[in-house]
């Protein structure tokens, strides 16, 4: 009897007890299906790379720097760092790793001594392309079966996202 009491004062009387249930069920798969966006898009993330890495033989991290380096013709310590979105010290600190191990040459820049430029060294050149090769085996595989529209509307939505939580308010491009 004591049950039934305490399901009618939490049910608001003549409800059953199961129409509460059902509506915060109702709500929590909504709030669910929301929140689990978060975790997706970190489950994909990380599982993509470590399936990169492991195919690829090179840090994610360390592909980034190169590939952008490879893609900028004047590219430049601040590039990077504007770019990838991490502190100045940590690019310092991977750029002297990648020159330490003859992939990469800086040097100052002639019209802005606050800048230094980063170029692929000739050994450099011949890993980049080596790994390139690998990334477009890699994205061919993780894009099997998704249809090109569908591609763009992910990265449209992604850039979304991205824009959402960096505050940016503009309009997709």
């Amino acid at each position: 009897m004591a049950r039934k009491a305490a399901a009618k004062k939490t049910t608001g009387g003549d409800r059953p007890a199961g129409g509460a249930k059902a509506a915060a069920r109702d709500r929590s798969t909504a709030f669910d299906k929301r929140n689990s966006v978060l975790l997706s898009l970190g489950r994909t993330y990380h599982g993509s790379v470590a399936a990169f890495e492991k195919l690829t033989g090179i840090t994610a991290a360390k592909w980034r720097i190169l590939f952008l380096i490879d893609s900028e013709p004047e590219c430049t310590q601040k590039r990077l760092t504007d770019l990838i979105k991490v502190d100045p010290g940590s690019i310092t600190r991977q750029v002297k790793r990648l020159e330490a191990e003859g992939y990469i040459r800086r040097e100052d820049d002639p019209r802005d001594n606050r800048l230094t430029r980063i170029f692929l060294t000739a050994r450099g050149r011949q890993y980049v392309d080596k790994k390139m090769q690998l990334r477009r085996e890699f994205l061919q595989r993780m894009l099997v079966g998704i249809p090109e529209k569908d591609v763009e509307l992910l990265q449209a939505t992604l850039k979304r996202i991205y824009r959402n939580v960096a505050g940016d308010d503009r309009g997709d491009d």
